[in-house]
């Protein structure tokens, strides 16, 4: 009879904790996106000498290393989130909302890479971005 009971519960509890992760998804989803003002120094960062980046590098936000560190890996050459994900040591998912939400005042460009699968029947379509830095360079003076 009690593990009756349990089992009749079950149904209302994964209902709670179904509501809990989607909460806790939308929590994390809630990314902020990237504003003028931090958009602005993060450009004035990147201008600096490479020297002086290192020395400032400590003093940056995780939020604006991130940002960066995205932009460095999008600046050698188009890449799917995959691959940021890989370089960043992030999940893919994870790697597609930071880019959704951070790059948004960033000249990105966007682009697809096509790869044939094993069979030559089926290709797979994976979304790049790329960026170059000099575009960021002269981006930042019309804004």
């Amino acid at each position: 009879m009690g593990a009756a009971k349990h089992q009749s519960n079950l149904p209302g509890t994964l209902k709670i904790c179904n509501a809990f992760i989607a909460f806790k998804n939308q929590e994390k989803m809630g990314l902020k996106k990237t504003n003028k003002k931090e958009y602005e120094g993060i450009i004035a960062f990147l201008q600096l000498p490479l020297d002086l980046q290192g020395k400032l590098w400590p003093l940056l936000t995780s939020r604006s290393k991130l940002i960066i560190s995205i932009l460095e890996c999008l600046c050698n050459g188009p890449k799917t989130y995959e691959e940021i994900a890989e370089l960043l040591d992030i999940s893919t998912r994870t790697a597609r909302q930071y880019c959704y939400a951070y790059l948004k005042p960033f000249p990105i460009t966007k682009d697809y890479r096509i790869q044939v699968g094993k069979n030559e029947k089926r290709s797979y379509c994976h979304r790049t971005l790329y960026v170059d830095l000099k575009l960021i360079n002269g981006y930042a003076f019309k804004n």
